[in-house]
């Protein structure tokens, strides 16, 4: 419960990603293999951020996770961010997934909030708060974390 707002899980990920166990000397075999398994299971959250996109439902990254979001293919022809340091070389990396790159810490799209590096993660967290519960609550929480 988020102050006095109730919500519901709408999907359990159990694991995601995973590590299997590199042993003997089969080494390329396993790394193949470790590579197969990874494929798949960016497939399950692929489909899981198209099912959460498809309902309207929140979706919120930050720093280089957008790009879950850009394979995944709800950002196509969107505005949006991610990584903005070293000359900007992962915001051109995800322009090539047709995303329209905005240079701002943090960019709100219908239901996709993204953000531009790790130290945006708090405003992120705001911008989520503000979605479910309102400006008034959001601002609430906000000034009693030390951050308005």
């Amino acid at each position: 419960m988020i102050m006095g707002t109730r919500k519901e899980d709408d999907v359990e990920i159990k694991r995601v990603w995973v590590e299997p166990d590199f042993r003997g000397n089969h080494i390329a075999t396993e790394m193949m293999h470790y590579l197969e398994i990874k494929a798949r299971e960016f497939e399950k959250l692929s489909d899981i951020i198209n099912q959460f996109h498809r309902q309207n439902k929140m979706i919120a990254t930050v720093c280089v996770a957008a790009f879950a979001l850009a394979h995944s293919g709800v950002l196509t022809g969107k505005k949006a961010t991610t990584y903005h340091l070293n000359n900007g070389i992962r915001q051109k990396q995800l322009a090539e997934y047709g995303v329209e790159i905005v240079n701002e810490p943090v960019v709100k799209t219908d239901y996709i909030i993204t953000s531009y590096c790790p130290q945006t993660a708090p405003y992120v967290a705001f911008a989520l708060l503000e979605h479910l519960v309102g400006t008034k609550k959001m601002n609430i929480v906000k000034s009693a974390m030390g951050f308005a």
